[in-house]
């Protein structure tokens, strides 16, 4: 149908390895180079920019010059959380992998595009759910705080008041 969103195209630009890997180096944040992106999905820089065309075209990465360089980011935030939804999904399929980056202190705790993760970025949250500081809305997406959660980062860093 015309007026629908296709799904099966933008699951496709994700649904090849080389991709998955380029798109998963981008999640915390930074931009990187076509080059940087060959060695992060294992393939030749002239495959990588067949790839990040692709992407680009599925609206899951946007290119920007700087000089001579070309670089490659997530499209926003809507795409990290496609990507993190897609890896907790594949988590919980595939329990014997191991999931995550290889390196065991970026499992431990890292930075995602614009949030804490890892193991302890997922401790912390739980423990704000516990002492009901945090709770997730309706939809189980967005995190809001309590009042005492409030007052409680205030406490972490008074400068945000």
């Amino acid at each position: 149908m015309a007026d629908t969103p296709d799904i099966a195209s933008f699951a496709a630009a994700l649904g090849e390895a080389a991709r998955a890997r380029m798109l998963l180096a981008l999640m915390d944040g930074r931009a990187l180079t076509a080059t940087e992106l060959a060695v992060e999905g294992g393939v030749a820089p002239s495959t990588a920019s067949s790839h990040l065309a692709r992407l680009a075209a599925s609206g899951l990465v946007v290119p920007a010059r700087q000089g001579r360089h070309r670089y490659f980011r997530l499209a926003g935030r809507e795409i990290a959380s496609v990507l993190e939804g897609l890896m907790s999904a594949a988590g919980n399929a595939l329990r014997t992998r191991r999931l995550g980056p290889r390196d065991e202190g970026l499992r431990y705790a890292r930075v995602c595009y614009d949030h804490l993760a890892g193991a302890l970025g997922s401790a912390i949250l739980d423990r704000l759910f516990a002492l009901r500081y945090a709770r997730r809305d309706l939809v189980g997406r967005a995190v809001t705080f309590s009042g005492m959660g409030e007052r409680f980062l205030e406490h972490l860093d008074p400068s945000h008041r």
